[in-house]
Order: structure tokens, then C-alpha cells, then sequence
């Protein structure tokens, strides 16, 4: 989505890398970035190691000259800081830094509308998970691996 607006400086914001659906966000990014020839640039990725990234790290990102034109948030509680700090660097988004994300929990009543994210659909996850368990146990069978894609909601 970020490649079909035009844009080609694209970086990465994370929480923990060491955590399994962060790391798995990282490892998306890096093919994607690939699969479009489009260099890897570490003063374009902020990843913690333990906990959330620090704001200074942020900060340094979006202040260099190498400042990406659009952010991936790992996910959605990012984007409050993301949003902060281009503000005091006197950056808009979606004006200056389009950001999307991936929007895990369920959007708030405040949640930018403005703001790319690909929703994660919870609701339809649990309903496919007892209908498997059901039948399983009916059938006396083993579950099999079912992938329920998210949602894109591209602006």
C-alpha cells in the first residue's frame, strides 16, 4: 500500500523484537522492502530489545536526513507516540509521514481514521476456533490449521 502511494523511504517502528509477532512484523518488512528492491536502512528501523522504542530513537529517525516519507508501525500503540513526536518536530501525519499499522486490539471511538491499518479480526477468529473444536469432537478427528486473513483497510 505504502509502495502504490509512491513511496520508496519506508521504515520500521517495533516494540520488542524479541517478541514472536513483532519479529514476524520485522521479517514481513525486510521481504517486502526486498521484493520491491527497495534498500534495508538501519537509521530507518527503530526495534527495541526488551520493552517499547524509546522516543529519542524516534525522534532520531524522523529528524535525519535519511527520514523516511512512510512509517510501518508494528503495531497500533505506537502510533500516539509516532504521531507526537513528528508533531514536535514539526512533521504532519498523514501529511509529512503516512504511517499505517497493524490494528491488533479494537479501534477506539478515537482512533484516526485517516491512518492505514490492517485489522486483525478477532471476532471471526474465536467463531472459527469452536466450530473447529466442535466438530473435531464430533467427528473424533484432529484439528487442522486454518489461516483467517486480516482485513486491509487501506485509505
Amino acid at each position: 500500500h505504502l509502495y502504490a502511494l509512491g513511496h520508496r523511504r519506508i521504515g520500521f517502528v517495533g516494540g520488542n523484537g524479541a517478541l514472536q509477532p513483532i519479529r514476524m512484523r520485522f521479517d514481513g518488512y525486510q521481504a517486502a522492502l526486498a521484493e520491491l528492491k527497495l534498500k534495508l536502512r538501519k537509521e530507518r528501523v527503530v526495534l527495541a530489545h526488551a520493552g517499547g522504542p524509546d522516543r529519542r530513537s524516534i525522534e532520531t529517525m524522523l529528524s535525519g536526513a535519511a527520514r523516511p516519507d512512510a512509517i510501518f508501525a508494528a503495531s497500533e500503540d505506537l502510533v500516539p507516540d509516532l504521531q507526537g513526536i513528528a508533531a514536535k518536530l514539526g512533521l504532519s501525519v498523514p501529511g509529512h509521514v503516512k504511517v499505517a499499522t497493524i490494528w491488533d486490539t479494537p479501534a477506539p471511538a478515537t482512533a484516526d481514521d485517516r491512518l492505514p491499518k490492517v485489522v486483525v479480526q478477532w471476532e471471526k477468529i474465536g467463531a472459527e476456533a469452536v466450530c473447529m473444536l466442535t466438530d473435531a469432537i464430533e467427528h473424533e478427528r484432529l484439528l487442522e490449521k486454518v489461516r483467517i486473513p486480516p482485513v486491509p483497510n487501506w485509505i
